[in-house]
């Protein structure tokens, strides 16, 4: 979807844009240097241009062809429009050519063996003994973690998966 990032915006705000029938912003305009799709979060989707149904109009300054001030008989409406629908259909288009392109190229990496995941912390070898040393409470938590070299929320996934090998073992 085109994403049209206004500019300037009289006498409506960006809250309204998306609200057809209210008559708050009617007679509005949003002024734009030039269409193209940005995607950042300040950005407002073409559907919200709707300029019949909302009453506003929208200027591309690059571009004489999406300023709906100009020519407010049916052709040239039906003409901005028609830009606007073509440019937001381009848009679309090439945004679901990059998921697919990178999604191939994460299944091409994967396959190679290229891991994506952050490195996992090792334990250290007398993990064993360390966690003895903290449930009899003659070591703390703070000297493991430090020992260790690890956060609190590794330490105990880590405790929660020697555990779960510990009971494998000893189902054995």
């Amino acid at each position: 979807m085109l994403h049209i990032h206004v500019l300037f915006v009289a006498p409506l705000c960006a809250s309204h844009m998306a609200q057809p029938g209210t008559d708050q912003h009617k007679g509005g305009i949003a002024v734009r240097e030039t269409a193209h799709h940005t995607g950042t979060a300040a950005d407002l989707p073409v559907e919200s241009f709707n300029t019949k149904e909302i009453g506003i109009d929208v200027c591309v300054l690059d571009m004489s062809l999406l300023d709906t001030r100009n020519g407010k008989d049916l052709m040239g409406t039906f003409i901005a429009d028609l830009v606007l629908q073509i440019l937001s259909f381009v848009a679309q288009n090439e945004r679901e050519n990059i998921k697919k392109r990178q999604a191939e190229g994460i299944a091409a990496a994967k396959a190679k063996g290229v891991k994506f995941d952050r490195p996992e912390k090792k334990v250290p070898a007398n993990f064993e003994k360390l966690i003895a040393e903290w449930e009899k409470r003659s070591l703390p938590l703070s000297e493991i973690l430090q020992q260790c070299n690890m956060s609190e929320a590794t330490f105990y996934r880590r405790l929660r998966e020697y555990r779960m090998f510990q009971n494998c073992n000893m189902k054995r």
